[in-house]
């Protein structure tokens, strides 16, 4: 009796620890794949308080165009407008 309370304890040990070995190796496939496709949020804005919310067109507009001056008065001006 105590021999199979034994085996038993040992094999729930073995499976527990093959479980957790499984879910690390799968961490090490998924993460470069889930790099690999394309982020559903690529660009986020951070307010001060730490919530996070994915760009409108025009902020997602300015985060990827170079800068002129005149672009960035431009930007600015009508992203006033819209507050």
């Amino acid at each position: 009796m105590v021999e199979l309370l034994i085996k038993l304890v040992a094999a729930i040990f073995v499976m527990s620890f093959a479980v957790i070995v499984g879910f690390g190796l799968w961490r090490l496939v998924e993460i470069p794949i889930r790099r690999w496709h394309d982020s559903t949020f690529d660009y986020v804005y951070v307010d001060d308080d730490g919530s996070a919310r994915e760009l409108n067109a025009l902020e997602r507009e300015y985060a990827t165009t170079a800068l002129s001056r005149t672009k960035m008065l431009t930007y600015t001006s009508s992203l006033a407008m819209n507050l």
